[in-house]
């Protein structure tokens, strides 16, 4: 092969791997888990501002879709189930939790009832929406092999998971009620070091919400 035409070759190559962020032969999908009564919080954290133009709910899964993500299952209370008539999702299935209170794990069951089969699919919580392409992309070329995988700074665990059809069998039959960090202590996990501290953020309430949204009164 002519030396041009294999540096084009070579160009061409190291271009679409960068573009293209899910492997060809593996399915993946995305819960978010958004049936929580935000009893600290005081306000329904799916709405909440993530910038001038988007909800934390609108940006996280934009965020999935456009890395590829294309199907997901949001599952909501209720009451904010009543609140997303104006909105539009793509191709994320809504699911009604109309027990929030028996938990995250509950919540997560009822997804993977209604689900296709997936190699992978990512916990996504509502209330870390600084979920993005590259985080994205790490946790999928590293969760080969792996019962499931989450990203870590400064040696702590962080958000999302990213889960295997192993996990996600044993959840369809699990006890809600033991929750999902109790599920998940079975598996093997494996850690992917980010250079991103918000990867541990939760905001559980509206001094935290303030302290990173700056554009908040």
């Amino acid at each position: 092969m002519p030396i041009n035409m294999f540096l084009c070759l070579k160009v061409l190559l190291s271009y679409l791997e960068k573009i293209s962020i899910l492997p060809f032969d593996y399915k993946y999908s995305v819960v978010i888990l958004a049936a929580g009564t935000s009893s600290r919080f005081g306000k329904n954290k799916a709405f909440l501002k993530y910038n001038s133009e988007h909800t934390f709910l609108e940006k996280i899964v934009s965020t999935y879709y456009n890395s590829g993500i294309k199907d997901g299952y949001l599952v909501v209370n209720n009451e904010t189930f009543n609140d997303l008539k104006n909105y539009k999702f793509q191709n994320f299935k809504i699911i009604i939790n109309s027990e929030p209170q028996n938990g995250r794990l509950y919540s997560l069951k009822l997804a993977v009832e209604k689900m296709d089969n997936y190699n992978y699919c990512f916990i996504q919580n509502i209330d870390n929406p600084f979920v993005n392409p590259d985080l994205i992309q790490k946790l999928i070329t590293n969760c080969e092999n792996c019962d499931y995988i989450v990203p870590t700074f400064d040696g702590k665990n962080g958000h999302p998971a990213l889960i295997s059809s192993k996990v996600l069998k044993l959840i369809s039959k699990s006890d809600y009620s033991f929750g999902i960090k109790e599920v998940l202590k079975q598996f093997a996990k494996k850690n992917v070091i980010v250079n991103d501290k918000s990867v541990l953020y939760n905001i559980n309430t509206i001094e935290e919400y303030k302290s990173i949204f700056k554009f908040v009164e």
